[in-house]
């Protein structure tokens, strides 16, 4: 006797369950991504170029446009021993991973010397060369307090570390909230020894890294912000 036909029926059950896996498993292997086009927003952020020519701030979100200005390096402070400091930058847009800067300036009371000359005016920087300082206990998957929590520490500590600021880069923003890509963190940091990385911080991502939206994003480096 010839085997049994299968139905109509049962084939294309099972190419829809198939068809949905494989979409379960795209979405999986997403990462945490910034909103599509130009984004608003209004956070503080730090430049962390150490190239001693700066980093160049452009007219427009990408390196087709032209340069108007330039941002100082990271430099060392004559007040504090062993501290890097960055020129501080105001944000209120993001797109491409790019971000609309407006009124960098030196903290003159971390630097200890006068104020560099730079570029104070409005133009776009690339979030590879920015990071941000939060103080915030946790970081979520969407931009709002009701979204899930994929990145966490002990409770009572905040994710405001040297280590872990120095390891992220600006990837997007939108209101009061920034998107920041972590890793590989220094080997030895005490925080990233007690963060709690949810797998949705790392998918898509290469090994060591992760993401997470923040807010409570403080401007100031070496201080702790009040109000919130």
């Amino acid at each position: 006797m010839p085997p049994p036909r299968k139905s109509c029926h049962g084939l294309t059950a099972a190419i829809i369950a198939s068809v949905w896996s494989a979409a379960a498993v795209g979405a999986q292997e997403r990462p945490i991504e910034a909103p599509p086009g130009e984004a608003a927003c209004a956070i503080g952020a730090f430049v962390t170029e150490t190239d001693p020519a700066g980093l160049n701030v452009r007219s427009g979100p990408g390196t087709g446009f032209g340069i108007v200005g330039r941002l100082p390096p990271v430099t060392l402070s004559k007040e504090i021993d062993g501290l890097s400091v960055m020129v501080e930058v105001e944000i209120t847009a993001s797109a491409k991973g790019w971000f609309r800067i407006r009124n960098a300036r030196d903290n003159a009371q971390l630097t200890g010397a006068a104020e560099r000359v730079m570029y104070g005016g409005r133009g776009w920087v690339s979030g590879q060369k920015l990071t941000v300082k939060t103080q915030s206990p946790a970081g979520r998957a969407q931009p709002s307090e009701k979204a899930a929590i994929v990145l966490g520490t002990e409770t009572g500590l905040t994710l405001d570390n040297d280590g872990l600021r120095a390891a992220g880069r600006l990837i997007g923003c939108q209101g009061k909230w920034a998107l920041i890509e972590f890793g590989p963190l220094p080997a030895g940091d005490a925080l990233g020894q007690r963060l709690d990385i949810a797998p949705a911080a790392q998918s898509g991502l290469p090994q060591g890294r992760f993401r997470a939206w923040l807010n409570q994003i403080c401007a100031i480096q070496e201080t702790s912000c009040s109000g919130f």
